[in-house]
């Protein structure tokens, strides 16, 4: 964890620690069903989801994809899911960081100096 995560946790766990911290942390659950059920927040779900729904088509067209599922590539072949060197992960691999000196390979032990 980097310094920013631990002072985020010092953070929430100095106001949870603290009784009004505590109550305040009690509220949320209710102030957010509150302000979910405005009008206006039913409003901007809609257009967040519409202006989502416009970037995906944007990206599809710039990258070649005319069809609605999105299943095949711009050659017309399907997708294998292997990612873009087109060799599959190996099993538990999920970090994401393929080709990362280190991140999915275990390094060599040091020998005595």
């Amino acid at each position: 964890m980097g310094l920013g995560s631990h002072v985020l946790a010092l953070g929430i766990g100095y106001v949870l620690g603290h009784p009004v911290g505590r109550e305040r942390a009690r509220k949320v659950p209710e102030q957010v069903r509150q302000l979910a059920a405005h009008p206006e927040a039913a409003r901007l779900a809609e257009k967040g989801k519409s202006l989502a729904g416009q970037a995906a088509q944007t990206a599809k067209q710039r990258l070649g994809r005319s069809d609605a599922s999105g299943d095949t590539g711009t050659n017309g072949t399907a997708s294998t899911g292997t990612g873009t060197g087109g060799a599959p992960r190996a099993a538990g691999s999920s970090s994401g960081r393929a080709g990362v000196p280190g991140a999915s390979t275990p390094r060599p032990a040091r020998s005595p100096a």
